[in-house]
C-alpha cells in the first residue's frame, strides 16, 4: 500500500475517536496557531501537569496566552467514586484529537473504557 493511501486511512481512524461530544460550533473562537498548543500538550502531559494520578471527579487545567488569544487545556476524571491514573500517551492523544480535528476546539472522551474527559478550548483575550 502506498504511503499516500495510508495517511487518509489514519486520519479517518483517528477522527473516529472523536465521540459524540466532539467539536465546538463554528461560532466559537478558532485556533490562532496549533503549533504552540501542540508543544504544550506534549509538555503538560509528559511532565504530569495534565496526566498522572487523579482523584474522583478531579479536573486539571492549564491556560496559556497565545498573542491576543488564549487557550485552555483540561482533563477531568469523570468517575464519581474512583481515583484513576491517566498515562501521558492517553493524555496527549485525548487533547491532540481536539486540536487537530476541531478548528474551534472541542471536548469529549477518548474511548469508552477510559473515564476521562479532554477539553482543548481556544478563546479570545487572556486567561
Amino acid at each position: 500500500m502506498k504511503t499516500s493511501a495510508i495517511v487518509p486511512l489514519l486520519a479517518v481512524g483517528f477522527a473516529a475517536l472523536v465521540n459524540a461530544e466532539g467539536c465546538f460550533s463554528s461560532k466559537s473562537q478558532a485556533w490562532a496557531s496549533q503549533d504552540p498548543v501542540a508543544a504544550n500538550i506534549e509538555k503538560y502531559c509528559t511532565d504530569g501537569e495534565l496526566s498522572g494520578a487523579f482523584a474522583a471527579k478531579q479536573k486539571k487545567t492549564r491556560c496559556e496566552k497565545d498573542g491576543d488569544n488564549s487557550y485552555v487545556l483540561s482533563v477531568t476524571n469523570t468517575a464519581s467514586n474512583n481515583d484513576d491514573n491517566l498515562s501521558a500517551a492517553d493524555c496527549k492523544t485525548g487533547l491532540t484529537k481536539f486540536l487537530i480535528f476541531c478548528k474551534n476546539g472541542g471536548a469529549g472522551t477518548l474511548r469508552d473504557d477510559l473515564k476521562f474527559e479532554f477539553r482543548a478550548d481556544p478563546n479570545k483575550g487572556g486567561c
